[in-house]
């Protein structure tokens, strides 16, 4: 039994060969337009980030100054500039008080009576919450960065409760809060990632946490 072949004419393969051409060329549009897209959110979002870190308030007079230490001594300004103005005359700072909250074994560090998980920052929350009661301080201004003060925030809400009226924060104004665009796709991306990180690490273990 023999086979028939077809073959076609110059018209059908020339308009074959268009349709080709015209879906790859269609393809090419979706992908390039596709792409375009993606960097534009991805722009925006690493434009924004940064900034949705930010919470500030206005210094108020309160009981006691509370700073979260960091790199620099940007921090440290900050609250020693406060101390100055009179907003408060006394000063705690969380992080000077490990010691006195974890046992050292070994090259584990984190054996103490807080869960292994909690992040450095809330435990820094924590040990202020204690320290304020065993003071009886009533208000506080808690001094950190100003890309920190949203976590801040967040872990004084879960910790303080109805105690919160009664905090205020106020970032260093030794750093930048409203950085250039070369500044936050530069310097500020890592710090803004790691930031939300650490935010989402919280949200995902704090309700299983002790209040």
């Amino acid at each position: 039994m023999s086979k028939e072949l077809t073959t076609l004419g110059p018209d059908k393969t020339c308009e074959t060969r268009n349709r080709m051409r015209t879906g790859l060329k269609n393809t090419s549009i979706v992908l390039l337009s596709a792409l375009a897209i993606s960097t534009a959110i991805a722009f925006i979002a690493l434009y924004y980030a940064p900034g949705l870190l930010v919470y500030a308030d206005r210094p108020v007079k309160s009981d006691v100054i509370v700073l979260f230490k960091g790199k620099g001594s940007d921090r440290e300004k900050e609250a020693l500039l406060l101390l100055g103005e009179g907003y408060s005359p006394y000063l705690i700072i969380p992080a000077q008080q490990f010691p006195q909250y974890f046992i050292n074994r070994g090259r584990n560090k984190r054996n103490s009576i807080f869960p292994p998980y909690y992040e450095q920052t809330h435990l820094e929350v924590l040990i202020a919450e204690r320290l304020m009661k065993e003071k009886g301080f009533k208000s506080a201004i808690f001094v950190s960065s100003p890309y920190h003060m949203r976590r801040i925030r967040l872990m004084t809400e879960k910790i303080f409760g109805k105690e919160l009226s009664n905090i205020v924060f106020v970032p260093t104004r030794f750093e930048a809060s409203r950085p250039s665009l070369v500044r936050r796709t530069l310097s500020n991306c890592s710090n803004a990632v790691s930031e939300y990180a650490k935010i989402l690490w919280f949200l995902m273990y704090s309700p299983f946490a002790p209040s």
